[in-house]
């Protein structure tokens, strides 16, 4: 992947963390950890579109409103 196509994936996916509410898990509270350690959960209706693949604000925006999502961290997304 291209640096100018790895830093725009960067900067989108802090956009929409910040978003929502920042780098803090929702169910362990683990806060602070690098931002690729966190992942989108979608608690409404089923997820139309995968955040990591979408490369532009409006549609990241929109699915994040859409369904709801929130952040966690990777091992809890696991679980």
């Amino acid at each position: 992947m291209a640096a100018f196509q790895r830093n725009k994936h960067e900067n989108l996916k802090e956009q929409a963390l910040t978003y929502l509410g920042g780098k803090k898990c929702k169910r362990c509270k683990n806060d602070g950890l690098h931002y690729a350690a966190y992942d989108f959960h979608h608690i409404k209706g089923d997820k139309e579109n995968n955040i990591s693949k979408l490369s532009n604000w409006k549609k990241i925006k929109k699915e994040l409103d859409k369904h709801e999502c929130i952040v966690v961290c990777s091992n809890c997304h696991r679980e």
